[in-house]
């Protein structure tokens, strides 16, 4: 508590961001001292920029009444962002919802918000949300049904910017009846298991610039996401600078190579694969090496993603100790030295290798060739211990865009 009374008395009166949640390793032992901090920051709640609470953990112990009491008293003029998930006892839950809507109501500043599970079961609250205001929404493990109002909601958010959804596996999810169109949405990211193809046949977006799908499945017999990825670029006429993937499946790459070729991502400029990266799709980056500029021209016109200028590829297992990335990326600064069609230079790579000899192999190559590929920022790390957690990466402004109700 001590350090909390310091850190506000040395923001004197500059607007706050708090993050307040019960993340692994807290009990009810810490019950009390949270009861108490929230006592301390509601005094200040006036200069409340961002503020995140999710408690759900440590429920049993945790007096949901003394904390509804505290931040009763809070008035909000510039909160700009509201994050607000109390997974309380039944007997609590309708003055939890209270003082939610009540932040919402009394918060002029509004533009980003985050809700947990599906906020159909309260009209009141999808009333008074600033649709005209709001820049970024996450919904976090929604389900999607046809007599549900998340779809007709996302139709009303006429200036947002990004979304962030995540859906219920358990919850039974069904086929939006209608398609819902966000001319202003730039940026979106969608996990989910099963049922993310459900969610984009039903969107149009024309804005779309920035793409992150997470695809949380090992079932090979999954529905075909990539032909719903590409039905939407189809469907809305965007035109993507960044797409960021990961998929559990097993050679993956397999469908993901085809899409590559979709006229949406002519001008792509961010790449990052999350998964395990196969040499097949190392390869389809390559671009073909000739002597003559003339064939040059020629490899490059109609090249896919010709105009990449970062690149992460998050886990390569195999250990050929072929510098298959570099070559790649070699490859892609010859042709942009030389070839008349526009080819991105590349200015950042990043991989991850299981196997500690071929980063090696990586390094040497890169540095022989260092009059081509000495001014790109490189990152070679050794990964250790298999892939990366899929459960560390899904991380999104401070919560799991998978925890939620099913984890407690």
């Amino acid at each position: 508590m001590h350090l909390l009374h310091l850190w506000l008395k040395n923001s004197c009166d500059q607007p706050l961001t708090l993050v307040i949640q019960d993340r692994e390793g807290y009990s009810h032992r810490h019950a009390e001292t949270i009861v108490d901090m929230l006592g301390v920051i509601t005094k200040v709640s006036d200069r409340w920029k961002a503020f995140k609470l999710k408690i759900g953990r440590i429920r049993p112990s945790l007096p949901i009444q003394r904390v509804l009491d505290q931040l009763e008293s809070a008035e909000t003029p510039q909160l700009a962002t509201l994050a607000f998930a109390l997974y309380s006892e039944e007997a609590y839950s309708n003055a939890s919802a209270s003082l939610l809507k009540r932040y919402i109501r009394e918060s002029p500043q509004l533009t980003d918000v985050f809700f947990w599970s599906t906020i159909d079961y309260d009209p009141e609250l999808l009333d008074i949300l600033p649709y005209e205001r709001l820049a970024f929404l996450s919904l976090i493990l929604v389900a999607l049904q046809r007599d549900g109002h998340i779809m007709e909601t996302l139709g009303h958010c006429k200036n947002l910017h990004a979304l962030s959804l995540s859906l219920d596996d358990f919850s039974h999810q069904e086929q939006p009846a209608q398609i819902t169109s966000i001319p202003s949405l730039r940026f979106i990211n969608l996990i989910d298991h099963e049922h993310i193809h459900k969610l984009l046949n039903a969107l149009h977006l024309p804005s779309l610039d920035k793409l992150s799908i997470h695809i949380a499945t090992e079932n090979p017999r999954s529905p075909d996401v990539y032909q719903a990825i590409e039905d939407l670029w189809t469907r809305s006429e965007c035109e993507l600078h960044t797409l960021s993937l990961r998929d559990l499946r097993d050679n993956f790459w397999d469908r993901l190579i085809p899409m590559f070729t979709h006229p949406s991502l002519r001008h792509l400029k961010q790449l990052r694969i999350g998964s395990e990266i196969g040499a097949p799709l190392i390869k389809f980056l390559t671009i073909p090496h000739q002597n003559k500029i003339k064939s040059f021209d020629d490899a490059v016109r109609g090249f896919p993603l010709s105009e990449l200028e970062s690149i992460h590829l998050e886990f390569l297992p195999e250990s050929t100790g072929d510098p298959i990335v570099s070559k790649m990326v070699l490859s892609r600064m010859i042709a942009a030295s030389v070839a008349t069609p526009r080819v991105g230079k590349i200015v950042a790579v990043k991989a991850g290798f299981s196997s500690f000899e071929t980063m090696e192999a990586e390094k040497r190559f890169w540095d022989a060739h260092l009059r081509e590929l000495g001014k790109i920022d490189r990152r070679f790390v050794h990964i250790s211990g298999g892939a990366p957690s899929f459960e560390r990466e899904v991380v999104f402004r401070d919560f799991s865009m998978l925890e939620g109700f099913k984890l407690f």
